[in-house]
Order: C-alpha cells, then structure tokens, then sequence
C-alpha cells in the first residue's frame, strides 16, 4: 500500500494537494495520498464547509481517517468525480484541472464535496 500510495502521489491531482498542504503549513505524507491528506486538513481545519457537507463533518472526517487505511487507489476515487464514467486516471486529472487554480481551503473543499457526494451514491 505504501509503494501504491508513493506512486499515486506522483500523479498531477496529488502533486497539487501536496503544494496545497505546504501553503497551509502542513507537510504531505509520502506513505499517505495528499489528496486525502488534504481532505483531512480541511475537515479539520476549515471553520465554514458548503452544505451539506458541513453538516456531515464529523461523519466525514471519520470516514477519511479510515481511509488511511484503504489501498490509495480506492481512496482516491472517492475523491474524484467520476460521474461521467471516466477512469480513475482522468477523473484525477479533471479534478486537478477543478481545484489548481483554488486556494488550499477552497480545493479542500472541492474535494470534501466530492467524498460527501460519492459516500451518498
């Protein structure tokens, strides 16, 4: 799971979620996905969440921590939108191209949302 992690981190989404994690002071993990690790910031850090997912963040942020513990591969596609049946590879791309121009607490969010929305499904 570690060497996964490793090499998921090297895609762009995680490259950006570590740039994002810096920028909040935070330091990304190489055995963790940054994107997850930057799911995990915002639910803990952030004071205002868009409904509905602020009502949810307790739930959220348990659900995230035990996902730590999945393969990066299944934690990342909850936090990707693949709505549109893409691959788990361009659903990460469509999501970095979302959230590389927010602030780390707006792409935070963003990938928030899209855990909240794919734990509904």
């Amino acid at each position: 799971m570690i060497a996964e992690a490793r090499t998921l981190n090297k895609n762009r989404l995680n490259r950006v979620a570590a740039r994002f994690l810096k920028k909040a002071e935070e330091r990304p993990e190489s055995h963790c996905l940054s994107s997850l690790l930057l799911a995990i910031w915002g639910l803990e850090n952030l004071s205002e969440l868009p409904e509905p997912a602020s009502k949810y963040r307790a739930e959220l942020l348990e659900q995230a921590n035990r996902m730590l513990n999945w393969s990066p591969e299944k934690a990342e596609a909850l936090l990707v939108n693949q709505d549109s049946g893409l691959s788990l590879e361009k659903a990460a791309l469509e999501t970095c191209q979302q959230i590389e121009s927010l602030s780390p607490q707006e792409a935070a969010s963003y990938l928030i949302e899209n855990l909240l929305s794919s734990l509904n499904k």
